[in-house]
């Protein structure tokens, strides 16, 4: 029953994918809990093609505009994929990924030689810091996040980047319980960041890899979480944002973190984490208005599991736990 349930939720989505974005030529608007925005499956031909408009962070119900416009120098039309927290079009210049979770990322892969284009809203700056740009108003900020080679250019109310093929580009939009990641993440202090989100019969997770390491879910529960983690993420940290429905512990002092069966040592503070530069791993939790944000720094490269767990962890068969096949 469950397994047939999930199956037509799924057919439901790609009908509703194909319903959604089949007007050629036309802006659709799209809202989530964390943004709102209009796509074009077909956008009009100028200097560069624009296929998002008035995108804008939604803050405890205000929206906040951030970006008039999102153009790319290179683009194919047609929107491939809606799910359910993220919008993806790929074609033979590059892949854009729009994701709906609190972080809000806009991601875009190069494929062959491209030129993207944030337009600005009114009120809201840039500027250069290091090897990425941050933005924002008095409402709102994020950062932009490079890597492959691409580079950034400021022209007045314009953010370019000039991207190599291979290269990438992410917009991270700053929550208020994690503005702290969002700088070092700023400062390549972080190589991929999870959202776990409540999927209803299955697990929802949402990865973002800053030229990273990859991560996804074997099993959740409000027992455990365990998170197979694999490539480049030697001296940098990986973040595992856990929603309300998992980890359900009294207090944030009871959450542990084993690294392959084996235990990881509690870091001085969430900063001190993700700025580490030790040879043995550590982790810090903290807690959100929805759920928890543990860090985890990783002196080496890895293929293991790590375990959010409590304080007497039973590291047998668990019936409680939701075990996910994993999907893209």
């Amino acid at each position: 029953m469950k397994s047939g349930m999930f199956a037509m939720i799924i057919v439901f989505s790609v009908i509703f994918s194909v319903l959604l974005f089949s007007s050629s030529g036309q802006y659709v608007p799209r809202e989530s809990d964390y943004s709102s925005y209009e796509l074009a499956v077909d956008p009009p031909a100028s200097d560069y093609l624009y296929p998002l408009a008035n995108y804008s962070l939604v803050r405890s119900g205000i929206t906040i505009g951030l970006f008039d416009r999102v153009g790319l120098a290179s683009f194919e039309s047609g929107i491939e994929f809606v799910g359910e927290t993220r919008v993806e079009h790929t074609d033979q210049f590059g892949r854009f990924d729009i994701h709906e979770v609190p972080s809000t990322f806009l991601q875009y892969e190069a494929y062959e030689s491209n030129s993207m284009k944030f337009e600005l809203a009114d009120g809201t700056g840039a500027i250069k810091k290091g090897s990425a740009v941050v933005v924002g108003s008095e409402d709102a900020s994020g950062v932009f996040v490079m890597s492959g080679g691409a580079s950034a250019e400021i022209s007045g109310q314009d953010v370019i980047f000039n991207m190599p093929a291979d290269s990438s580009v992410i917009f991270r939009a700053d929550t208020p319980d994690d503005m702290l990641i969002g700088s070092a993440a700023a400062e390549d202090r972080i190589s991929a960041e999870m959202y776990l989100l409540d999927g209803g019969w299955a697990i929802g997770e949402d990865v973002i890899s800053f030229d990273g390491a990859s991560m996804y879910t074997v099993a959740a529960s409000e027992k455990v979480v365990d998170v197979q983690v694999t490539g480049n993420s030697a001296g940098r940290a990986v973040v595992i944002h856990a929603g309300e429905s998992y980890l359900k512990y009294g207090s944030v002092d009871d959450i542990h973190v084993l690294l392959d069966g084996k235990k990881v040592s509690l870091g001085d503070g969430m900063s001190e984490t993700l700025w580490n530069a030790g040879e043995e791993p550590v982790y810090y939790a903290s807690s959100t208005g929805e759920g928890y944000d543990i860090v985890v720094y990783l002196p080496q490269n890895i293929d293991g599991v790590i375990s959010v767990t409590g304080p007497e962890a039973d590291l047998g068969v668990d019936g409680a736990v939701t075990l996910l096949a994993a999907t893209e």
